[in-house]
Formats: C-alpha cells, structure tokens, sequence
C-alpha cells in the first residue's frame, strides 16, 4: 500500500512540472506536452501556442523593410516547430531511406563528393545546419517527415518570441555576436582566402561570433520560445510565395500567399515556379538581414551555402493522441 502511495505521489509531482498546453474539442481535450522528439527524424520540437501578434515593421525606421508594411494583425492556430535548422544528419538519413537525389541541382547534375565537399565549406559536421537546399528539396524532405514548411507567419511569430514589437529576436538592441552567428571579421578573411563566393564580403568587421561560417545547431542561446537560431546562422526557406505587397491584403487567420490554404499547396508543391519567401538571415548576413521583419526571397530552385530551412507540424482543433508521435 505504501509503495502504491510513493508511485502515485511521483506521478502527480510529474505532471505537476511537464510543461503543457492545452487543445479543447467538441466533446474531448487533450493536453500536449511543451517538448516533443519527432519519430521519423528525430528532431526535438517545441509547442507554439495559439495566438495574434501584429506582423511587420513596427519601427518605420529603414526604405529596405517597405515590404513589411503596413502592420496588421495575424491569428494562428497551434503547432509544433522544430527547435533547429535540419542537420546534416537528418538530412543524410533523408536522402539514405528515400533514395533522394540531392546531387541535381538545377539543369545540371555533379557528383556526390563535389557535392558535400562543397557543403563542408560551410557546415563540416553532422550537427551542422544542412545547406544547398533547393525549396523543393526542403518541400520533399518535410513530406517524407509528415511535416511541413512554416509560413511566413508562422516563423515570424514563433521568432519573435513573445516579445512583441521588437526588432531582433532578443530585443531591440544590434547584434553584438553574443545573441547569433553573423557576417563578422571572420568571414571577410574567410571569403579573402577561399573559394566561397565574394557575395558575403559585406560584414561587421567590429563583431566576432566565433564563427567563420555556419555553427553547429545550438551554439547561440534560444529566443523566449526555446527556437535556436531564427536569426543568423543560415536563413530558411517558407511556404509562401513572395508578394511584395502581401501585408496590405494579407488575410487575418493562418495566411498564406498565393494560395487560398496550405493542404492547396502541399498538394502541388512540384509545380511551384514562382519565387519563395526566405527569413532570418544566415552567416553572411549582417544588421537588417537578421530582423524578425526582415523578408527576402529566391527562386525555388536556388541553392545557397547560407541557406537552410525547419519543419513545423501542424495540430488540428480536435486533436487526438495519435497526432502526436
């Protein structure tokens, strides 16, 4: 009797301290624990809660955020998101148990050790950030993961954190190479010595992240949501088309451009020619590029050793046991 006592005691003090949200249905409710292990990649992911924030440039202060005018407001449903950027790792376990071909890379096609050897520039471990990765790529890799890319919405609202109108995912102070991996004094000796394209030369030549180019996943602490590195390190590609003029029509609830819901586009995705939405900036990035209302674009097709991407997963209003893995 007394050990049936202990056990029960101990169950209560765990539940007491899981983090936990909640989802209400007709006739059900199901809590969802704060952190999860996704099964088929393994990626730890973390609860972002329903809720509204006000998307955009809230400052009015530079001509190159134009885009991320005017402000409006924005409902999203829950969902879960991946705490990091896809590894190399998972991103090798992809391309093993799909038979994936990561080596197409627009009209052309190159060998296998020109293409990591090429990734190693940049991301030299399995716990690097995976790079060259085109937006159908990523759009693949979330499929065969029963995820999917994030909106725009959805990354600016889980970025910001819960801060609200700030410029930067830790406030509104400038990157000081403590808070995120940046263009800095040593990527401009990196790009002066090798043979890593010269479009990264622009760099905060007074900041060193300790870093020349991308980090392993985690290196810089987390934004209030427990997300590593939304900002800096390599930029990631979402689900949305590019609209320039997107936020003065943009719908209020889960937007998404050019389609009128996401299951349109996931369902489509291989036909996709038009330009993409990329955000948070990457290691050759510097100031503005590494503003949650920063928006920047590429072509779908594009592949970039500063560019990268994470999966979320979305969770229905009436949710079950079995949405979770």
């Amino acid at each position: 009797m007394r050990l049936q006592y202990i056990n029960w005691l101990w169950l209560m003090i765990l539940f007491l301290l899981l983090p936990v949200g909640m989802i209400r249905g007709n006739d059900d409710e199901v809590e969802l624990p704060k952190n999860i292990v996704w099964r088929k990649d393994k990626a730890e992911m973390v609860l972002i809660l329903a809720g509204s924030f006000e998307m955009g440039n809230h400052w009015l202060d530079t001509a190159n955020l134009r885009d991320a005018q005017p402000i409006h407001s924005v409902q999203l449903d829950v969902f879960y998101m991946d705490t990091h950027e896809v590894t190399v790792e998972q991103y090798k376990k992809f391309i093993q148990q799909t038979g994936f071909n990561p080596y197409l890379i627009g009209a052309g096609q190159v060998s296998a050790a020109a293409f990591w050897k090429y990734i190693n520039l940049v991301s030299s471990t399995d716990n690097h950030p995976m790079t060259m990765v085109s937006w159908h790529d990523a759009m693949m890799y979330a499929q065969w993961a029963g995820k999917r890319l994030p909106t725009e919405a959805e990354w600016e609202y889980a970025a910001r954190g819960g801060l609200g109108e700030q410029r930067y995912l830790w406030g509104n102070s400038k990157p000081d190479g403590s808070q995120c991996n940046l263009s800095d004094q040593k990527v401009k000796e990196l790009v002066e010595t090798s043979s890593i394209e010269e479009t990264h030369i622009m760099a905060e030549l007074d900041l060193d992240d300790g870093y020349a180019t991308a980090a392993p996943v985690k290196s810089f602490p987390p934004n209030g949501y427990g997300l590593y590195d939304m900002s800096g390190n390599v930029a990631e590609w979402y689900l949305d088309a590019y609209q320039k003029k997107i936020y003065s029509y943009s719908p209020t609830k889960n937007p998404i451009a050019q389609y009128m819901d996401i299951e349109s586009l996931l369902r489509s995705f291989q036909a996709v020619h038009t330009k993409r939405v990329v955000r948070g900036g990457g290691w050759g990035s510097i100031g503005e590029s590494l503003r949650v209302d920063h928006r920047m674009s590429f072509e779908p097709d594009g592949v970039e050793l500063f560019l990268g991407f994470r999966c979320v997963k979305a969770i229905d209003k009436v949710a079950n046991k079995s949405s979770i893995p």
